[in-house]
């Protein structure tokens, strides 16, 4: 396999068959022959530049890493922010699990992010459980307070923060 191939779709083939069949069973790999791209794609969505792939008897891999743009350190919280009100639209409609709101918002699996903006709403006393004296209850659902009615109805009328 040369160097260029790399950046295209290419055939994976594990040193360890069994290992590489191990990490993608417990899902901690997607899938094989897409880590290359994905660290390309993911270099080129936080404005740094493409990963720089080098032979030395199989390959080594150097992110060129530097300060991050301004509007890069402010995009996290721009899109927690979003996930927020996200969360608030589908929470309109009645009260949701965590895995719920994860597979209506089309992630596999709840995320950390999902789990922050959770904590946030609850913080804010714009969501609640539905069981409040049992927080780790199976059944455990969020639901809106009148605060996140509130803020539900300036989401809708454009005067959200």
């Amino acid at each position: 396999m040369t160097l260029e191939q790399l950046r295209d779709t290419h055939p994976s083939v594990p040193n360890n068959r069994l290992l590489a069949r191990s990490l993608y069973l417990t899902q901690y790999i997607e899938e094989m022959g897409t880590g290359t791209l994905d660290m390309i794609r993911r270099c080129g969505d936080a404005g740094l530049r493409e990963p720089e792939f080098t032979d030395s008897g199989g390959f080594k891999t150097t992110i060129w890493r530097g300060k991050f743009p301004e509007k890069i350190k402010v995009q996290p919280e721009s899109l927690r922010g979003d996930l927020k009100s996200r969360v608030i639209n589908l929470l309109a409609k009645g009260p949701l699990s965590r895995s719920e709101l994860s597979e209506k918002l089309g992630q596999k699996k709840p995320t950390g992010q999902l789990y922050n903006v959770i904590r946030d709403l609850r913080d804010a006393q714009m969501i609640e459980y539905t069981f409040p004296d049992k927080p780790r209850s199976r059944g455990q659902q969020y639901q809106l307070t009148d605060k996140g009615r509130t803020e539900l109805s300036k989401l809708k009328s454009g005067d959200a923060v």
